[in-house]
């Protein structure tokens, strides 16, 4: 089994009205991205909102997830702070159908020593099915995916690749050029048409949500839809600067999936209306037209 696709959309995880994970609302989603080019879904990645969901919610929308996916490929956010929580959740989304998984460093414990990462990831990478990503991001974790992990890991059949969300071009080329046949999706949008030509299979995009074509666009080179992303990135850090989930949420709600839910769980909270008008006109503002 193996994960090949190269412009994937981190997707924003859908709620109903009782707060819970939508599937008829991912089904739709999905299709909608895939007819605008994107070729694989990322669920329950930071856009998705995992740390906001159980153990069970996340094994139960995994499987729900594939299933609405469609032809679409599925890697599977398994993020946790807990070894044995992860490599349920890793052996789960792997019975469920996912193709990959995708997984963070425990982030509780600040700055863990390399050889702690080390003890942490390769039972990961014995107990998974499917190949394994390893999430570079941070911002969030700060525990970083460094080189030297890499090499410590590169031997293993299991090890995929990384998700670089760093936004440092330097470090997705770092991470690209440590082994052969290492794949580095980059996860900054700013990034999405520099990412091939630093050495990147992709990308796995928050603002494919909102803005499928360009987010496939911007991965074959072209400089209108890296023009796109950057002005829909440079509205959101002006009325949102922390927090975007909820605005890339509200985003696909008038783009790709008009009149979905635009709710988050806690400690989350949804865009306001005065919010919505202000993104509305710093994205007019800058050449992006909303319907609705």
């Amino acid at each position: 089994m193996s994960f090949d696709a190269r412009a994937v959309c981190a997707t924003v995880t859908f709620l109903d009205s009782g707060g819970r994970p939508d599937p008829g609302a991912a089904r739709e989603h999905a299709a909608r991205l895939a007819a605008g080019g994107i070729d694989g879904l990322l669920a329950l990645g930071t856009t998705g909102e995992y740390p906001s969901f159980s153990l069970a919610e996340r094994a139960r929308w995994i499987g729900a997830a594939v299933e609405a996916a469609g032809r679409l490929p599925v890697i599977a956010g398994c993020g946790g702070t807990a070894l044995p929580d992860v490599v349920d959740l890793v052996r789960r989304a792997a019975d469920a159908g996912a193709r990959a998984v995708l997984v963070p460093p425990p982030f509780y414990y600040p700055a863990p020593p390399e050889e702690g990462l080390v003890r942490f990831f390769l039972p990961v990478l014995d107990a998974s099915p499917v190949p394994v990503a390893l999430y570079h991001i941070p911002a969030m974790t700060r525990v970083p995916i460094t080189p030297g992990l890499v090499l410590r890991l590169a031997g293993h059949p299991r090890l995929m690749g990384a998700k670089d969300s760093s936004g440092d071009p330097a470090s997705v080329a770092a991470l690209a050029a440590v082994a052969p046949g290492f794949r580095v999706w980059a996860g900054s949008d700013r990034l999405a048409s520099r990412a091939r030509a630093l050495g990147a299979w992709g990308t796995m995009s928050a603002a494919g949500n909102a803005f499928p074509g360009e987010v496939a666009g911007a991965g074959r080179g072209e400089p209108e839809a890296q023009r796109v992303l950057d002005a829909a990135l440079a509205a959101l850090d002006e009325v949102r600067p922390s927090s975007k989930v909820a605005a890339w949420k509200w985003l696909a709600s008038v783009t790709t999936l008009p009149g979905a839910s635009t709710g988050v769980r806690p400690p989350l909270s949804p865009v306001t209306e005065a919010e919505t008008a202000a993104l509305r006109a710093a994205l007019e503002a800058r050449g992006v037209e909303l319907a609705g």
